[in-house]
């Protein structure tokens, strides 16, 4: 049985429906470039089977990505939050603050599994947060970054919160 349902072709591209397990709700997905069925499968199945590493990992970046946004904003962001999150919070929470909107499978470069998601988040209405994974490795979570799983991704980059550096700004 297929995760993905619903394609169609539009004018942007070949665009379906899928229930995402990481937030337990239907997301859209959305075909970019000469991507087959099967491989657009395969990614979906990745998104709904990452690893328990993964997922910590998404969450962690998450909140290193609300906290820079908070201290920049200010307390009053907290108020926008589905829960209270701090740096001290169980990460997981904050995917309560987190929508899952978008799985995008772009065209492969090699035969690896990669993909990236946006979502909307509480805590920034306007960038979102995306997240893109490669190989079953988170590589990028930030706010729309629209590079996709072949981008580059340095690990110097402090607007990617995967990298787990100190902010001085």
């Amino acid at each position: 049985m297929s995760i993905i349902t619903d394609l169609e072709k539009t004018e942007i591209g070949v665009e379906g429906y899928m229930r995402c397990t990481l937030t337990d709700e239907d997301i859209n997905v959305s075909l970019h470039g000469n991507v087959s069925e099967e491989y657009a499968e395969r990614c979906a199945e990745a998104l709904n089977h990452l690893s328990a590493g993964v997922v910590d990992e998404i969450c962690n970046a998450a909140v290193r990505y609300f906290s820079h946004h908070r201290r920049h904003v200010g307390e009053e962001i907290d108020e926008l939050m589905h829960v209270s999150v701090t740096e001290l919070s169980e990460p997981r929470e904050i995917l309560k603050c987190i929508q899952v909107g978008v799985l995008i499978v772009d065209e492969p470069k090699d035969e690896r599994i990669g993909y990236h998601v946006l979502c909307g988040c509480d805590w920034e209405e306007e960038h979102g947060l995306e997240f893109t994974i490669l190989d079953g490795k988170l590589v990028y979570l930030g706010g729309f970054h629209a590079s996709g799983a072949w981008g580059t991704y340095p690990s110097n980059d402090v607007w990617n919160y995967v990298n787990d550096i100190e902010r001085k700004y």
